[in-house]
């Protein structure tokens, strides 16, 4: 054999050696790739089961904390007040029996309202209107209690003030758009809890770094 020549069976093999090399890299690599795919997918699936109980958490913590500082005495006249409504709306009495099981529920109603603190609050915020209308589009803000069911609008456009309803310290405020308001305050006044279905819809909008806790339900 010349010296500096290469025998071309050997350059061979070792081009094959070569390649072989890059064909268990490149499944390495594959595998690798499947396998921090896998992890990554796991990786989520635990975030969000994390953020799920944590809300959960929270959830419960804020009616721990909230139905804590609500008396007894005004959440059993809620049942009796929701209790004679109900039955004020059934379709196996009488005529006159309604009417007479109506008047309860009204007197029910009316004396829940004056003895209830307003502790939660579900409303939507006014709006000024637009130049371009005229201000013709503005519509007043409107909240309501979804413990007794007394429900204002504010005394001004986007103004935020209220007679009786204010924003205070003690009282959670729940906001959601105009569309949703009718129904979520219904389903509220109508279950057994009143905060499930407010917090069944919402998203906590950022911490509750106010003096309140403020929700703030997604937009359409």
């Amino acid at each position: 054999m010349e010296t500096g020549k290469v025998d071309p069976s050997v350059l061979s093999e070792r081009i094959d050696h070569a390649a072989e090399k890059q064909r268990v890299a490149l499944r390495e690599a594959a595998r690798l790739g499947r396998r921090i795919g896998a992890l990554s997918a796991k990786k989520e699936q635990a975030e969000k089961a994390a953020a799920s109980a944590g809300w959960k958490y929270h959830r419960l913590d804020v009616i721990r904390r909230f139905l804590a500082g609500i008396p007894g005495e005004l959440m059993k006249a809620r049942v009796s007040a929701r209790s004679d409504r109900q039955k004020s709306e059934r379709q196996d009495v009488t005529v006159a029996e309604a009417k007479r099981l109506a008047a309860r529920a009204d007197e029910s109603e009316k004396a829940l309202m004056r003895v209830c603190p307003h502790p939660f609050i579900l409303g939507y915020p006014g709006h000024k209107g637009t130049y371009s209308y005229d201000y013709d589009d503005r519509y007043p803000g409107k909240h309501a209690c979804v413990v007794c069911g007394h429900a204002e609008h504010e005394s001004e456009c986007a103004s935020g003030r209220y007679e009786t309803l204010t924003e205070r310290d003690d009282r959670m405020v729940f906001r959601t758009s105009s569309n949703h308001f009718d129904e979520l305050r219904k389903e509220a006044l109508s279950g057994h809890d009143p905060l499930a279905p407010l917090l069944d819809a919402a998203r906590v909008h950022e911490p509750p770094i106010k003096r309140y806790l403020e929700i703030e339900f997604g937009s359409d």
